[in-house]
């Protein structure tokens, strides 16, 4: 995950992406008539492009707990969908990694999309 060969770490990505976040602070506070979501944000790395594996369930979940113990995250699970997340206030920065049985739980849900359509004229 922290290697070299990642592009998600490289130092001109980083820079520019930590940059971008202090100049958002800074325009907030001097701007206080804008307002900020109510109940925060979240920003999510997943694996697969920022946390690179070996493409197996184990490689993903062993990259999410690398980014968890780098980040001084705390690890859940839920019902699949397994994330490792600090908080800075309202605000989180999270990995993701989704188990073959959540992806399959979605892709089946995702099946039927498009597929039941209302009747014309009805809103």
């Amino acid at each position: 995950m922290m290697t070299p060969d990642n592009p998600a770490v490289a130092p001109d990505l980083r820079a520019e992406f930590i940059g971008g976040l202090i100049d958002l602070a800074c325009f907030l506070e001097a701007h206080p008539e804008l307002p900020v979501q109510r109940f925060g944000q979240e920003i999510t790395l997943h694996t697969g492009f920022e946390l690179p594996h070996d493409g197996t369930w184990d490689g993903e979940l062993a990259a999410l707990k690398e980014f968890a113990a780098a980040a001084g995250a705390e690890l859940s699970d839920r019902n699949g969908y397994h994330y490792a997340r600090r908080s800075f206030g309202p605000i989180t920065y999270q990995a993701a990694a989704t188990s073959p049985e959540a992806r399959a739980r979605y892709d089946a849900n995702s099946s039927y999309y498009g597929c039941v359509q209302p009747e014309d004229g009805a809103s």
